[in-house]
């Protein structure tokens, strides 16, 4: 087992989300292919705040003891082994500032829940939590080029953190132009065809441009557009799922997961490529050996 990476969502997503939207699941399959166990909590409805520290060290420990544990082939008595794997963080939107408030709260409060759940480095996407300059732990923060205001901001704490010997990187996405081969290349199971049919209707609709393919309106404003338009073409859908999950993910599903996961496939990839304060699996490979390299790091040290 490389080490545990541990998950937290965006205001109003949910764990599950994690494992049907189209860039949670490539994270998913990526940490799951480097070795990592993989854990993703969850806040209902609403976002993370501190007033969730304690509640969250209290299930993470649990999980550590209760599941983890018994799959590592300890003993109760063993459980400390436990606790000498690695542990990383990653968090979008609130979910970002919540993992660098509790890499802040492991580093500077004597806690037993926080000592048990302290990250070995940690992955801040989307966001520039308020506390980060006060980060002492590895830190890479993933920010899109059209959220100005959060890239200034994770830039600033990126070159205070590097003055203060924190190892840290900021990586940039950029907007991609949904061509007619894009979401053949995403989902394996769509035809070419159904996705040269959608890049035609975005430009159609007014959402991309005829020429570069890239969005000119930012998608949330075209919110019931783009609905109509996930809805015509998930009746091209051949499949029972929608696309890119499968029968296991979806039998787990509740049935408010199972209908956003009918748009959210067309909503976040759009999103995605606007480049504008959405969940991203782009540099999650690099991000993995990050976590990796620190990993050997401490225990070199």
């Amino acid at each position: 087992m490389t080490g545990v990476l541990f998950f937290y969502h965006g205001c109003n997503r949910s764990a599950a989300s994690f494992f049907y939207s189209p860039q949670g699941r490539d994270m998913m399959l990526l940490a799951l292919q480097s070795g990592f166990t993989v854990v993703a909590f969850e806040k209902p409805n609403t976002c993370w705040s501190e007033r969730d520290l304690e509640s969250t060290f209290q299930m993470g420990a649990e999980w550590l003891e209760h599941y983890l544990l018994p799959h590592c082939g300890a003993r109760n008595s063993d459980r400390e082994v436990v606790y000498k794997i690695p542990r990383f963080g990653f968090g979008a939107s609130s979910g970002g500032s919540f993992v660098a408030l509790m890499g802040e709260k492991t580093q500077s409060t004597n806690t037993s829940y926080g000592n048990k759940i302290h990250f070995t480095a940690t992955n801040v996407q989307i966001m520039a939590p308020s506390n980060g300059n006060s980060i002492t732990i590895p830190t890479l923060f993933t920010v899109m080029d059209g959220d100005r205001h959060t890239l200034q901001r994770v830039n600033q704490i990126s070159s205070t953190l590097q003055q203060k010997g924190v190892p840290t990187k900021v990586l940039v996405t950029h907007s991609k132009a949904i061509t007619p081969e894009y979401f053949a290349a995403r989902f394996e199971e769509m035809p070419d065809t159904i996705s040269s049919m959608i890049s035609t209707t975005l430009v159609e609709t007014s959402i991309i441009d005829k020429d570069t393919k890239e969005l000119i309106v930012n998608p949330r404003w075209k919110a019931a557009e783009i609905e109509e338009i996930c809805r015509k073409y998930n009746i091209y859908n051949q499949g029972p799922f929608p696309y890119g999950i499968d029968k296991d993910v979806w039998n787990v599903l509740t049935p408010d997961e199972q209908k956003d996961a009918w748009t959210l496939w067309f909503i976040e990839e759009l999103n995605v490529c606007y480049n504008q304060h959405e969940i991203t699996a782009e540099y999650f490979d690099e991000i993995l050996q990050f976590f990796i390299l620190q990993s050997e790091s401490v225990n070199v040290k």
